[in-house]
Order: structure tokens, then C-alpha cells, then sequence
């Protein structure tokens, strides 16, 4: 029997939030590979705002300005490139320690034509969480995906966490190919799980809570969205909810009371409406997922509106430049009385946006 009500607040950016030593928070962010963020891929975007030196600079401010007067617990970005040059000594500075898998690159990027040096990394701060097992996964397929799994002790109470992040196919079509990716996923969460218990001392007793943080590419009310909700390790028990899964009830009342996990509605159109919008798309695809049978979820940050993310205008007479170059090739033309800008802009250093979200063990009275 579960204890407790659960209370959800809606929180802003760069909010104070009064936790205990039970709470941690967890971000996903899709940092935008530099090799994928062209002028010719982002024509609403002044080429000042793609420099990777400067857009690097903008993805730090923006993860460091989440909370007041604090860091994020734990962190997953996924087209994570400059680990090792960039993002693992500046975070380091601010507390953090982090594993990083690359994608194997078998095969240059559609996109760039370039070989791929990004992959997925999850960064924890060291006075919070100590690491006790790391895997990465190759999916078994030729699109040079990956995922990354590790097994962290919190020290602040002595629990263990599953982390894990990935970044599946990108073509939402291929539901088929993102199923299989996702699936071995899962059996590299349930094989570490295995491994707590049997090799790093984790009592059979405790819970021990999982967490699936990254790209989906894919929308809420599609397959790879019911398979989690649905399947992802229901069978030792697991019941993973999506963070932002209750957001549009959230934003109509700042907070919210459920009884237990069991009251928390699984519906897709609750989701958050946006985590990525740029002039092609304004969509759904990465998600923050836990278990809800181990943690209660306490705060969520608020998603800013698509108008606001669409309000920094590019470079001037855009739309006319990129219809001159799609009327040559024979493609579908940009209706110009739209507002088709996006991100990334002064602000905002992708065409993702941060998702935030604050855990605290559950209480299971005996």
C-alpha cells in the first residue's frame, strides 16, 4: 500500500524550490549536434546564434539558470559532441561527474555527410551521487544509435537509481525500427537491474527506481509512447509514467493532488505540447520517464509558450531566400503570413528545450 498524497507544482525557470535531502531533479536535453546545425538546415536562424563557441555558451547558461541558487542533480543530453574538449570540463566545475557513449558512426550523417561525434551522456553531481556501474548499448541495427545505462547510489540516503538515456531513430515512420532499439533498451535496464541485485549489494527488499530520459522522436499516441506507458518492464513490475505526462492539467491549475501512482491518468493528449520547434515542426519527442511504483514526482518545469519560442526573428527576408531555393528544387514552398521562426536563438541554445523534473523516493508502508 502506498503512502501519502502526491502534490505536482508547476514550476518557472530559475525558481527556488525548498527539497529535502529525499528530493533530486533531472533534466533531458537534446543538445542540437554542431555538425547538424547549418544555415541551410536552419535558414530562421542568424548565423551568429548557430556558432557552435557561442551556442555551447548559451546550452550552459540555460542548464545552469533552471534553479535558483543550485544545479540539476542529474543531467542527460543526448547529440552530445565536444564531451571530452567542452562539456566534461565545464561541467566538472560545476560539480558534476559524467559517463559519455558515442554513436560507433559506421555510416556518415544523411544530414551533414559528415562521421558522427555525438552520442548520449549522463552527467551527476559527485556530492549527491556516486557511480557504481555503467553500460552503453550499440543498437543492432545500421543507424549508429546508442544507449547509455548506469547504476548510481544517492548520498544522501543510501538508495540506488537506474539512469538511462538514448536517442532513437530519428524517422518517426519506422515505428518498427524505433520498437527494436527500445526494446534492446530495455533489456540492457533489466539486465543492470539484475546486476544490482546480484553484484553491487542492492537489498531485494529496496525499490529500486528506474529512469529513461531522451529523443523518442516520436509523438505522444504513438507506439514508442505506449510501450512505455504499457510494457517497458512491466514484467518484474515496473510501471514507467512520463513526467510531463499530466502537463496540460498542470498548466491549467499550477498544481495538483493524485492519491497514488495508480490515480495518475495515463493519457497522451495530458502531454507536454511541445519540446522541439523549429520551422519545420512544433512537436512532442523527448520525454523524461520514471517508475512510478518507486518515485513520486513533485515538480515539473513550465514548457514556455510556442509563441515565445517563435518570437526572435531571423535573418531578415528568410523565408523568401529559402522559397527562391525550394522553388529550384521543385519542393513544397514556406507560406510566408506564418511566423516560422524557432529555436535555437539568443536564448535558447537548441531546437530542443530542457525538460526538468524533481523525484523523491516512495514511501511503501508495510
Amino acid at each position: 500500500e502506498y503512502g501519502g498524497e502526491m502534490e505536482i507544482q508547476l514550476i518557472e525557470e530559475n525558481t527556488e524550490i525548498k527539497l529535502t535531502d529525499e528530493h533530486f531533479s533531472v533534466v533531458e536535453l537534446n543538445l542540437l549536434v554542431s555538425t547538424l546545425a547549418t544555415q541551410s538546415h536552419f535558414p530562421y536562424c542568424k548565423p551568429e546564434v548557430l556558432e557552435w563557441k557561442r551556442r555551447r555558451q548559451t546550452l550552459l547558461k540555460q542548464i545552469s539558470s533552471l534553479i535558483k541558487g543550485t544545479f540539476p542533480d542529474l543531467l542527460s543530453f543526448v547529440e552530445l559532441d565536444d564531451y571530452w574538449t567542452f562539456f566534461q570540463k565545464e561541467f566538472s566545475k560545476m560539480g558534476y561527474e559524467s559517463v559519455f557513449v558515442k554513436r560507433p558512426s559506421l555510416h556518415t550523417s544523411s544530414w551533414s555527410g559528415k562521421i558522427k561525434e555525438d552520442g548520449c551522456g549522463i552527467f551527476y553531481q559527485k556530492s549527491a551521487f556516486e557511480l557504481i556501474s555503467e553500460s552503453s548499448i550499440n543498437y543492432s541495427d545500421i543507424h549508429d544509435r546508442v544507449g547509455l545505462i548506469l547504476l548510481l547510489k544517492n548520498k544522501r540516503n543510501s538508495t540506488h537509481v537506474i539512469v538511462a538515456s538514448t536517442h532513437l531513430y530519428w524517422n518517426s515512420k519506422f515505428t518498427d525500427i524505433q520498437l527494436t532499439e527500445l526494446k534492446e533498451l530495455e533489456e540492457g535496464v533489466l539486465r543492470m537491474k539484475k546486476r544490482a541485485y546480484d553484484n553491487f549489494g542492492v537489498p531485494r527488499t529496496s525499490t529500486l527506481p528506474i529512469l529513461v530520459l531522451g529523443d523518442f522522436n516520436n509523438v505522444p499516441g504513438s507506439p514508442i509512447y505506449a510501450y512505455m506507458t504499457d510494457c517497458f518492464g512491466q514484467n518484474v513490475g515496473t510501471q514507467m509514467r512520463s513526467a510531463y505526462g499530466i502537463y496540460k492539467l498542470l498548466e491549467n491549475s499550477k498544481k495538483i493532488s493524485f492519491i497514488d501512482s495508480e490515480s495518475i491518468p495515463v493519457n497522451p493528449e495530458f502531454e507536454a505540447p511541445h519540446t522541439t520547434v523549429n520551422y519545420r515542426r512544433c512537436q512532442t519527442i523527448d520525454y523524461c520517464w520514471y517508475s512510478a511504483e518507486c518515485l513520486v514526482l513533485t515538480h515539473v518545469l513550465k514548457i514556455p509558450s510556442e509563441e515565445d519560442l517563435r518570437k526572435e526573428d531571423g535573418p531578415e527576408g528568410w523565408i523568401e531566400k529559402e522559397n527562391d531555393r525550394r522553388d529550384k528544387e521543385g519542393s513544397q514552398l514556406l507560406n510566408p503570413k506564418i511566423n516560422l521562426n524557432g529555436i535555437p536563438n539568443s536564448t535558447f541554445g537548441s531546437d530542443h528545450i530542457p525538460l526538468m523534473a524533481v523525484f523523491k523516493p516512495r514511501i511503501v508502508f508495510h
